[in-house]
């Protein structure tokens, strides 16, 4: 099941979608074996930090590219690096990212993650329609 999420912080006077480092520390406090292995990054355009334009630079490169867990969603998850646009799918098909800094995403057949999503944010959209689905987007 796919779902988007909106959910947005206040910054200043203006309203921003919760960053990456949101979903993947979510994730991460399920259980951090859900983002080992390896994973392919087909789209990730740094917002900044010196990781995240290396990142950036390597899938312009190549796409998928292929890294391992470990050596990506610790750096996202503390936020020390920010991407505004990011998809990543793991060996286990799990999907999940942020959309030009639109909204965060996640598709999953692990229904205890998918209802701690629904839990934690507010702001959500099941998607069911294949045309809104950003899987399309996951092809090579």
């Amino acid at each position: 099941m796919e779902i988007h999420i909106y959910d947005k912080i206040k910054t200043q006077n203006t309203n921003h979608i919760l960053p990456l480092s949101s979903l993947v520390e979510l994730i991460w406090s399920i259980d951090p074996n859900l983002l080992s292995g390896y994973w392919n990054i087909y789209f990730a355009h740094a917002g900044h930090g010196e990781k995240a334009v290396q990142l950036d630079d390597l899938v312009c490169v190549q796409c998928p590219y292929l890294i391992d867990g470990e050596q990506i969603f610790p750096w996202i998850k503390d936020g020390t690096n920010y991407l505004d646009h990011f998809g990543a799918q793991s060996e286990t098909q799990m999907i999940l990212g942020i959309f030009d800094a639109s909204f965060l995403f996640i598709d999953t057949d692990n229904d205890f993650v998918l209802d701690k999503v629904k839990q934690h944010y507010f702001d959500i959209q099941i998607v069911q329609d294949d045309e809104k689905s950003i899987k399309r987007l996951f092809v090579t």
